[in-house]
């Protein structure tokens, strides 16, 4: 059993960040259609063959959702999310966030409250922070819970992510989740929208 001071250099191996933030973006669905590179990068070789190496550290959820439609299952459970986090999230991922929601990156930067010192920073070294890690992946999840509730459209969701919400007092969802109180505001509104409940 690899012990807790031996994951982290683990983790932020450049090969397992890349399996890591493919599987992250696998779990939206229609991501293929934004970023087909990644699905092909899926396709060469297996995600759960590319995070063998670190299945003691990390549990890892993958089924093939090529036929499946809306909601695809999260690929890591809670407790291997807190791992990666440690590790830190791949700037790979920050850049593909960009492109999903079609954002320039001072916009993502600064809704996950990061200088544009620090981004050039991380994106040098190649991670985020804990902290910055969690922020990114509060966003990931949005968009892929706005896609799940607006029919597998991901232009739609994308649009309703940056519009005024009549449901946040006329605030935009993504500004308004630059906290984790907001972020739940925001997921909060999308299960309303899901089940119908407009008031």
């Amino acid at each position: 059993m690899i012990q807790d001071f031996d994951y982290i250099p683990t983790l932020r191996a450049k090969s397992t960040r890349d399996a890591i933030t493919n599987a992250l973006v696998a779990s939206i669905p229609s991501s293929e259609s934004i970023l087909p590179g990644v699905q092909t990068a899926i396709k060469k070789k297996s995600l759960a063959e590319q995070l063998k190496p670190v299945n003691q550290v990390i549990t890892f959820y993958w089924q093939d959702h090529s036929n499946t439609p809306t909601i695809r299952p999260d690929p890591f459970p809670a407790k291997s999310l807190m791992k990666i986090f440690q590790g830190g999230l791949s700037g790979q991922l920050f850049l593909y966030l960009c492109k999903l929601l079609d954002i320039p990156e001072k916009r993502l930067s600064d809704i996950i409250s990061l200088p544009q010192s620090t981004l050039n920073k991380r994106k040098k070294r190649g991670y985020f922070s804990p902290t910055e890690s969690e922020r990114l992946y509060r966003i990931l999840k949005l968009f892929k819970r706005a896609v799940e509730v607006f029919d597998n459209n991901p232009a739609h969701a994308r649009k309703w992510l940056k519009s005024e919400a009549f449901g946040l007092d006329g605030a935009v969802p993504l500004d308004f989740a630059k906290s984790e109180i907001g972020a739940r505001e925001v997921d909060n509104l999308l299960t309303r929208i899901d089940e119908g409940i407009f008031a």
